[in-house]
């Protein structure tokens, strides 16, 4: 049985979450989705402090750019610094800033996808992730 993929989003509009959740249903990946909506809370959840000490490690993260709090960079800067590594970093984002891209490329982000998101992109890359950085 293959165990399935812990993917954390974050991602402060609801909108996009269900939009990313239905997305995710339609990839037929075994998966399972853990959603914050800021990115004090994703800090939290990868370094299981407080309400997410028993979180599950993630495979993946879905990270939007623009949330409350602390912003996809600054989640990045907090992850160069000392997150886990070796975690597929995938950022979302409305901008088509190149400066970004690269300043989030440069933080340890490994794709990054336009929104809205397109299936058809969302899918290829999950299935090349599951191929290339999960253990069966």
């Amino acid at each position: 049985m293959i165990k399935p993929m812990q993917i954390l989003l974050a991602e402060d509009n609801p909108e996009d979450a269900n939009l990313l959740r239905e997305v995710l249903l339609d990839t037929k990946l075994a998966h399972v989705l853990n959603v914050v909506d800021d990115g004090l809370d994703a800090i939290s959840y990868l370094r299981q402090l407080g309400s997410f000490a028993q979180a599950p490690r993630p495979d993946l993260l879905l990270l939007d750019l623009n949330m409350p709090k602390m912003n996809g960079f600054e989640v990045l800067e907090e992850l160069w610094a000392g997150g886990p590594r070796g975690l597929p970093i995938v950022v979302l984002t409305v901008s088509e800033d190149e400066e970004e891209i690269v300043k989030a490329m440069q933080l340890a982000m490994n794709y990054y996808i336009r929104k809205p998101v397109e299936l058809q992109q969302l899918t290829e890359l999950l299935v090349l992730i599951d191929e290339m950085w999960r253990v069966h």
